[in-house]
């Protein structure tokens, strides 16, 4: 009975052992699984980032010739400071021509277009994508208008934008264009346009023989479209695989 006991207790132990020796190899086998992931995904992510960095378009936008297309005039108001002779003219929405020129080193594949206007000069419309404050904003794929949305090196088109209800500061106002584009490798890439422009325009009215009117004023703005810019500011970003994933929601949600 005693053999018996002894050969049970040893059975047992080299049970255990094995129970313990195999959830050894489990705990082993679970570490490894996750570095060999985490690998995985820092190769990856250094593959997108390589990639993006060898073929990358880069889409430069500055105002067209033909800066100012329209305006649409709110009216005259009359002036109440030291100059009697000067009349203010407010602007209720505008429309305005820029042109999106590839100076990159492969195709840019236009994806998505975002204008709107705001009083300050930062990047606003870049940030609240990148925090994924997308409630508001208005994105336009170009898919939807477009039928060849490719840019090779060097080419370049026009873009007419119109604004509505534009925020005016200090007579000032701030236009933004994002541009959202991918190269060949699928990467995706903005350029960010700010302009800042004098949106309450002034013109002296006593001494001249031209009746003012709004149609005058309008003409008169066309022909000098690049004396109400005083200011120009153009950015770029880099989207990583998780903010793409954001933004082709955003765009995937206003189709449905």
């Amino acid at each position: 009975m005693e053999i018996i006991k002894i050969i049970k207790e040893i059975f047992t132990k080299q049970h255990l052992f094995n129970s313990l020796l195999g959830l050894a190899a489990l705990v082993i086998s679970i570490i490894a699984l996750c570095q060999n992931s985490k690998q995985q995904k820092s190769i990856e992510s250094l593959t997108y980032t390589q990639l993006a960095l060898e073929h990358r378009p880069f889409i430069e936008i500055s105002p067209a010739d033909k800066f100012i297309r329209r305006v649409f005039l709110g009216g005259f108001t009359e002036n109440t400071d030291s100059q009697p002779n000067r009349t203010d003219v407010s602007i209720d929405s505008i429309m305005l021509g820029f042109k999106l020129k590839n100076t990159g080193n492969t195709i840019a594949r236009l994806y998505a277009l975002v204008a709107a206007d705001a009083p300050t000069g930062s990047d606003t419309i870049r940030q609240m994508i990148l925090s994924g404050d997308t409630e508001n904003i208005e994105l336009s794929p170009y898919d939807n208008y477009y039928l060849n949305n490719i840019l090779s090196p060097n080419d370049s088109l026009e873009e007419v934008i119109t604004l509505k209800n534009i925020h005016i500061v200090d007579n000032k106002n701030t236009i933004h264009m994002l541009v959202l584009f991918r190269n060949e490798a699928g990467n995706l890439f903005d350029s960010y346009y700010c302009v800042r422009m004098q949106m309450l325009f002034n013109f002296v009215t006593g001494n001249e023989q031209v009746v003012m009117n709004l149609a005058k004023v309008e003409e008169i703005m066309i022909e000098n479209a690049n004396k109400f810019v005083f200011d120009s500011n153009l950015t770029s970003h880099m989207y990583t695989s998780e903010e793409i994933k954001r933004i082709d929601k955003l765009k995937k949600d206003l189709k449905n």
